[in-house]
């Protein structure tokens, strides 16, 4: 996917989860842990965040948790640009004496919108953006990583047809949210030293305080709606199990009853399920009183766990008062 000393693209529609696979490969650099099932070499990662620096710092911090990671883990491995830098020779010089001093294996320049100067369409502007990111190629001897969004077309990077010729590799990032959690594909779709094709798809996996990139591989086998569900079948954010106000002898059980009937078990026609059927299951399976589920529901209701899908007289199977399991994605 990535060579050293070269320039790589990542682009793909707002939403569509290439910032969480960028940020998911940068801290799985820093810290040497597999990614995807491959082995690689830790080395030093510089990630430039010139936008949604406070949701990164959750993903980042969600990433850590999931990966029994700490902060600490980060020192001298993970740096964190939280501005913008100018892509062009004079503006990216300060940043260029970073890369000199750190030599990173990996830049990530999130997102191209924020940094070029210039119009995107422009060959000549992007020549000038280019020159600036060699510039950073040169100092670091690393891959240099622009995300970028997709063009009207939704098939391609935005801009001009020059850039992606001056791209050594280009990897398309897609997502499905008709599936729960949301599944996000990456496709390697240029790659100058080989063939092109490889395809990557995870979860999108509610994880407080954002969520994380769970390699479908990783997932717990789909069960059906209504089948029994065990205690170690269904994962639990960690908000969740840490909660001490109202509902909390039954807000677990319940959270592993919606993600396993609306998430986990994939339902097609996405059903959902209601308050009633909760208490239905919780108070005759799991001994819990009316009362405290209604209170555990209320609480996940507010941590913006639970999705309500209004009935619709057009998709009869939609339920007044349905919920779906929804974790924070963005």
């Amino acid at each position: 996917m990535y060579y050293a000393n070269s320039l790589s693209r990542v682009f793909g529609p707002p939403g569509c989860g290439k910032s969480f696979m960028a940020l998911d490969q940068a801290l799985t650099m820093a810290t040497g842990i597999p990614w995807c099932g491959d082995p690689i070499q830790r080395a030093p990662v510089i990630y430039v965040m010139a936008e949604g620096q406070s949701v990164n710092r959750d993903r980042a911090e969600a990433w850590l948790s999931y990966h029994h990671k700490e902060v600490d883990d980060l020192e001298g491995w993970f740096w964190v640009v939280d501005e913008a830098i100018q892509l062009t020779e004079v503006g990216v010089k300060p940043f260029v004496e970073m890369c000199e001093e750190v030599q990173p294996a990996l830049v990530f320049l999130d997102t191209k919108n924020a940094m070029m100067v210039g119009e995107e369409n422009s060959a000549s502007d992007f020549a000038r953006m280019r020159r600036a990111l060699d510039m950073i190629r040169r100092a670091s001897g690393a891959c240099v990583v622009l995300i970028d969004h997709t063009g009207y077309e939704g098939t391609r990077a935005r801009g001009t047809s020059a850039a992606t010729a001056g791209m050594d590799t280009e990897i398309r990032v897609t997502i499905d949210r008709d599936v729960r959690p949301a599944k996000v594909t990456a496709e390697l779709t240029r790659d100058k030293a080989s063939e092109p094709g490889g395809t990557w798809t995870w979860r999108l996996q509610p994880h407080h305080p954002a969520a994380v990139l769970v390699p479908t591989e990783d997932e717990p086998t789909p069960v059906k709606p209504g089948t029994e569900w065990a205690a170690e079948d269904v994962w639990v954010p960690l908000r969740v199990r840490q909660h001490e106000g109202q509902g909390k002898t039954a807000i677990v059980d319940l959270a592993k009853y919606m993600i396993h009937e609306t998430c986990m078990a994939n339902d097609p026609n996405r059903n959902g399920k209601t308050l009633t059927d909760a208490k239905r299951e919780l108070v005759k399976e799991r001994n819990h009183s009316k009362t405290t589920v209604e209170r555990a529901w209320s609480q996940l209701q507010a941590m913006g766990y639970l999705e309500s899908i209004f009935s619709d007289p057009t998709e009869p199977q939609r339920r007044t008062g349905a919920h779906l399991w929804s974790g924070p994605e963005q």
